[in-house]
């Protein structure tokens, strides 16, 4: 019997403080949505990071924590705008491979967010993947 693969995901969120406080429900539905659907499908363990990203030393230490978890690769998920160097931190710190996820919602910019970490981490050279829109439909879970 063969060892499901374990993926870590972090969620990322505004670094401004009290955009942060306003908007981390959003940030943490998405985790939530991808984790819960990711667990249901049987096919894989996920650990959580402990706290959402929101600063370049959490970034660093959500990063540390899924990597010393010995995660077989990370997800970064988009559910608001996230400042794309948090994106290139975790990257930088933790294990890869690396999936960039944003849901399609139209209130909030996470597309945006995970556009423009995708090109910070193309910019330095680090390969990931990237997939949108609603992890509740079976060909965005499959992604």
């Amino acid at each position: 019997m063969s060892k499901k693969p374990v993926l870590g995901i972090v969620g990322l969120s505004d670094g401004d403080l009290e955009v942060h406080e306003q908007l981390k429900g959003v940030v943490q539905d998405q985790v939530d949505a991808i984790a819960a659907a990711l667990r249901a499908s049987g096919q894989v363990e996920v650990i959580e990071a402990k706290k959402l990203v929101n600063s370049v030393r959490s970034a660093k230490e959500q990063a540390e924590y899924l990597r010393d978890q010995g995660v077989d690769g990370t997800i970064l998920s988009y559910g608001v705008f996230a400042f794309p160097n948090f994106s290139a931190i975790v990257a930088q710190n933790g294990k890869g491979p690396f999936l960039l996820a944003a849901n399609l919602n139209p209130d909030w910019p996470g597309m945006v967010a995970m556009l423009a970490a995708g090109g910070a981490l193309n910019h330095l050279g680090i390969r990931h993947f990237r997939a949108s829109g609603d992890v509740k439909e079976p060909e965005v879970l499959e992604t």
